[in-house]
Formats: C-alpha cells, structure tokens, sequence
C-alpha cells in the first residue's frame, strides 16, 4: 500500500499495515481507511483507486460495521487509538 500523499505525515507506511492485520482489514478495505483518514472523499478515493463511487461507498459501509463506529470521527479515532496502541507496543 502506498496511499496517498498526506497519509504519511501522520501514519507510516509500516504502521498502516500492522493497523489493518491488527484490525483484520483486507488489503482494499486497509486501502479505503488509508485515504480517507488522509481526508479523501469518497469520490476521490474512487478515483484514485480506479473503482466506483457506490464500491467505495460499499467498502466504507463494511469498515464501519467490521469496526463497530457509526461515523467518520469514530472511524478516525478509532484509527488513532490503534496507532497509539501499535506505537507503544514498539
């Protein structure tokens, strides 16, 4: 996964991965929670991952019931807790 641009400043690329085998995402859904936690919208996530807008759509519905969140800030601060965990974990 290389992920968008931003992504990085706040997560690395080896951080990312153990985040989505801690938290059982597939390679595409780990990609989707990439970039929207760097701030993409649906329809540039799909744009940038060459898929539809309703298959991103899709993939976002599946990540908030895998991880049992309700919106995109407890997605995001989901996101930061395991990150923080994975950090101290070292």
């Amino acid at each position: 996964m290389t992920g968008p641009p931003d992504s990085g400043d706040l997560v690395s690329g080896d951080e990312w991965v153990c985040l989505a085998e801690s938290l059982g995402l597939s390679e595409r859904l780990a990609e989707v929670l990439e970039r929207a936690f760097s701030g993409m919208t649906e329809r540039e996530i799909a744009l940038d991952l060459g898929i539809a807008q309703n298959t991103v759509h899709d993939y976002v519905k599946r990540l908030y019931r895998k991880l049992e969140v309700h919106s995109r800030n407890e997605l995001l601060m989901l996101v930061f807790s395991e990150v923080t965990r994975i950090r101290a974990a070292g």
